[in-house]
């Protein structure tokens, strides 16, 4: 029975050597200051956004921007390209203002 309460407390003297030894020794603890090439990034902040304009000249930038517009309104953005708006309004023939047609005139008419 002695030895078991020998052992016991010779482990306890260790756990409690142990314990000392990690907290930095006892007195004013361990450093709580990050190492001098530790980053600190705070847990809330979101990764930055980088728009995505590279092959584009107009349209969304995929971070709430524009990649450019076009200019004028005979042009429209489509797949991030700047293309001719063709202008038709009423007309059911004859150009469409983009090299285009707004369709051909019935046999023996003139548009």
């Amino acid at each position: 029975m002695l030895r078991n309460a020998t052992l016991a407390i010779l482990f306890l003297a260790f756990l409690g050597f142990a314990l000392v030894a990690c907290d930095g020794g006892g007195e004013g603890g361990g450093s709580t200051e990050p190492a001098e090439d530790t980053e600190i990034v705070a847990e809330d902040t979101e990764p930055e956004c980088v728009p995505q304009c590279e092959g584009r000249e107009c349209g969304y930038d995929g971070c709430g921007g524009s990649c450019g517009e076009c200019e004028g309104d005979l042009e429209i953005c489509i797949a991030g390209f700047c293309e001719c708006k063709p202008e038709c309004g009423d007309a059911v023939c004859g150009d469409n203002g983009c090299g285009g047609s707004c369709g051909d005139c019935p046999d023996a008419e003139v548009c």
